[in-house]
């Protein structure tokens, strides 16, 4: 059971009550609730998640001691050591890393860029995660299809000579929006912007 000392409550094992200072809740399940907590270590704090079990459980403490065993070899992650070889393989490519690849962005792109991606630009229930088609894209803009499929192709070309990757492929139109989305440089506001500007003809 937590323990309380001036409004702050304190949770481990018997020997150590005080070992684990709780800071919030963040999770909670049938069994258990899961805390964010801080722990002294060399004269400092080190975060940890401690998991406090519900009072009125039937299960002895050595069943759940024993179940969270198991569940910590399959939870368990290492990383390599330093001095290890790495490969791009072990290097997740994160978007922001790739902003200086970000191509010029014309109107007309960015008006068929944000057309194709307009179902993840709206609103829940009008929210749709999937990239129109270029015949769709055309419809909505009032182009033909070969335009609008040489803009986007254009836009694609550019990141993939930049080496962003996931843009190869027969069809890359989701992993375009997507990457564009992720990089912020399309949001909502473009769906204000693109529908102006439909309306005044251009």
């Amino acid at each position: 059971m937590p323990t309380q000392v001036d409004n702050t409550c304190f949770v481990g094992p018997a020997e150590e009550p005080d070992k684990y200072r709780l800071v919030r809740q963040v999770g909670h399940g049938g069994e258990a609730e899961l805390w964010y907590a801080v722990t002294a270590v060399a004269g400092g704090w080190e975060p940890v998640a401690v998991k406090i079990l519900r009072s009125g459980l039937q299960e002895s403490l050595a069943h759940w001691r024993t179940r969270w065993n198991t569940w910590t070899h399959v939870l368990h992650v290492s990383a390599p050591s330093s001095d290890a070889a790495t490969t791009d393989s072990l290097n997740p490519v994160d978007p922001v890393s790739t902003a200086c690849r970000v191509p010029p962005m014309t109107e007309a792109r960015r008006a068929a860029l944000v057309a194709m991606a307009s179902g993840y630009l709206r609103r829940y229930p009008d929210y749709d995660p999937r990239p129109l088609t270029y015949q769709e894209t055309a419809d909505l803009l009032g182009l033909r299809r070969d335009q609008v499929r040489k803009r986007i192709e254009h836009l694609r070309e550019e990141l993939v000579e930049a080496h962003v990757p996931g843009l190869t492929g027969p069809d890359a139109r989701r992993a375009l929006c997507e990457w564009f989305l992720g990089m912020r440089v399309i949001g909502p506001r473009d769906l204000d912007w693109l529908r102006h500007r439909l309306s005044h003809g251009s």
